[in-house]
Formats: structure tokens, C-alpha cells, sequence
């Protein structure tokens, strides 16, 4: 018994003898690859024996590995036969009864069972699942939106918004999008937050002396600074009266305040025009002291 299309060699050799085998050959030996029944006389010095043997092929299994595939996948498929009491060698050197394919190629297997072989091939075709990333979550100053980003070469698109773009443009939420490229989907998701924007107060307007100074102070970690005067430091000294306000801004946030300078209304105070004025004499003696008005003469007597 041999493997379907192997060779079987029946041998009669007798020393000194004929041969007349029963296909007509004449030769010690027959090699045949056809199953049948082989049988041969010998003769020596006149006198002839004769036997018979069988060729007959193993019974062998088919394999199957199925019809060539094209597969939508992001990770692998398993293909393979199963031959009781078989032996199996691929193409990719696994000798397992299966193996996973994630590419795409001609694979092929041989089942080995009594020293026979059989094989089958497969073609894989492999489309990859599109890629899709919508990036890390993101926040945004309160009142703004962001734009979410899937575009993928040949790509369709659907939101959780119903939005078929590329793009969107949102606030706040979880957003998430289907990618479909050549029948394959795949889906990612991203939530958008709010910043929590900066407090910025200057306090109440100030009312000083006119010529004397003021000091608003915007100070806040982190931030950077523009007033209505264009100066940005955290603080600002004016003696200026006016309105006076300053943008705050942290993380691309930002928050304003405003607060007024002014100046006290101080009455006016005069101590009257310029003055020429006469001395008068002062007499001063041992009994009498007489001290006269600055704007009047007067006599003093004893």
C-alpha cells in the first residue's frame, strides 16, 4: 500500500532465471505507480513458479481550508483542517492543526497520515479596520466649543450628533464617531470640559487726595495681564483719575475687572489779597505800657 501516485517495486530476482510478468514485462523487478494486482512467473532450467502480489493506495482524508476569504478584521482570524492522527506543516513553519492570519498572503497546509500527504491553500485578503482617534479629552474656557478631528482617507462618517463630517465643532459632552473605510467600521469617542476661568476683583474705586497715587492689584497664580493702558504687570500705580481695567488671563482663560480713580472735591481757601501795612510807635514807660493798634494811632498818656 502506498500513497496515491507513489511507486511500488515488485522483485523476483532468481539467480539464472526468466521472468514473465503478467503486463508483458520480462524483467527481475516491476515498478508500477498503478494500484492492481502483479503477478510474475519465474523459470530455471525449464521449470517455472509463479506468485502474485496487490499495489493499492492509502485511503486518504481531503482538507479543506475553505474558499479564499476577504476579511474585515483588527486583530486576527484562525484558519485550519483536522485529519485524525495527521500531521501538519504550513507554509508559515507552525505544525499546529490551525493557525491565526492577520495579513494578508497565500497560506497553505499539508496534512501528513502513514507517510501520505495532502494540502490545501487559502488566499487571505485582510482589510484593516480604519484608524481613528479623536485625540486626548479637552477642555475649553467656558462659552467656547472644539473641533474633533476623525478624518481618515476614503472614510464615511456618523456622530452621536447625527453630523456625517469629518469634523465637528462642540462644547461640552462626550462626542464619540463611526469611521467606515471599504465596509469596515471602527469608533472612537472624546468628552470636552470646561476650564475653570480665573477670579480677578480690584476691589472698590478708590477716591484719593488730587496728586496723590493708587494701586490696583490684579495679582493671580499663573496668569499674565493686560490693562486699558497697555502696561501688563499684576499691579498697576497711577495718580491719574479715570477708569482703569484689566484682562486675566490663565490656561487661555480669561476674566476682566474694572474700577475708577478719583480724586477728593476739596473746598478752596483764601486768606484775602495782599496787604501793604503802617507800624505804629509803642511808648513804654515805668507806669504805663500802652501797646497801639496796627492800623490805628493812638496817644498814650500817664
Amino acid at each position: 500500500m502506498v500513497c496515491p501516485g507513489a511507486s511500488a517495486t515488485f522483485d523476483a530476482t532468481t539467480a539464472g532465471a526468466t521472468y514473465l510478468w503478467n503486463d508483458g514485462s520480462t524483467g527481475p523487478t516491476l515498478t508500477t505507480d498503478v494500484p492492481g494486482n502483479y503477478s510474475v512467473q519465474v523459470t530455471v532450467n525449464g521449470c517455472s513458479a509463479s506468485d502474485a502480489a496487490d499495489l493499492s493506495n492509502f485511503n486518504l482524508q481531503s482538507v479543506s481550508l475553505g474558499p479564499d476569504r476577504t476579511m474585515r478584521l483588527s486583530g486576527s482570524v484562525m484558519i485550519g483542517v483536522t485529519v485524525a492522527g495527521a500531521t501538519y506543516f504550513w507554509n508559515t513553519g507552525a505544525i499546529t492543526d490551525s493557525i491565526a492570519v492577520s495579513s494578508t498572503g497565500t497560506f497553505w497546509v499539508d496534512a501528513t497520515l502513514n507517510g501520505c500527504a495532502v494540502r490545501d491553500s487559502i488566499d487571505v485578503s485582510v482589510t484593516p479596520l480604519p484608524v481613528v482617534d479623536l485625540a486626548p479629552d479637552v477642555a475649553v474656557c467656558p462659552g467656547t466649543q472644539a473641533t474633533l478631528d476623525a478624518t481618515t482617507p476614503g472614510g464615511n462618517y456618523l456622530w452621536n450628533n447625527g453630523a456625517i463630517t469629518p469634523t465637528i465643532t462642540v462644547g461640552t459632552g462626550t462626542w464619540s464617531v463611526d469611521v467606515t473605510v471599504n465596509g469596515c467600521t471602527a469608533s472612537d469617542a472624546a468628552t470636552i470640559t470646561n476650564l475653570t476661568p480665573p477670579t480677578v476683583d480690584l476691589g472698590l474705586d478708590q477716591v484719593v487726595c488730587p496728586g496723590a497715587s493708587a494701586t490696583f492689584d490684579a495679582t493671580t497664580a499663573g496668569a499674565t495681564y493686560l490693562w486699558n493702558d497697555g502696561s501688563t504687570g499684576p499691579t498697576l500705580t497711577t495718580n491719574a483719575p479715570g477708569n482703569y481695567a484689566v484682562q486675566v488671563t490663565v490656561n487661555g482663560c480669561s476674566t476682566s475687572d474694572a474700577a475708577d480713580l478719583s480724586n477728593f472735591n476739596l473746598q478752596s481757601v483764601s486768606l484775602g489779597p495782599d496787604r501793604t501795612m503802617r507800624r505804629t510807635r509803642v511808648r513804654d514807660d515805668r507806669r504805663n505800657r500802652c501797646w497801639c493798634n496796627l492800623f490805628l494811632e493812638h496817644r498814650c498818656h500817664h
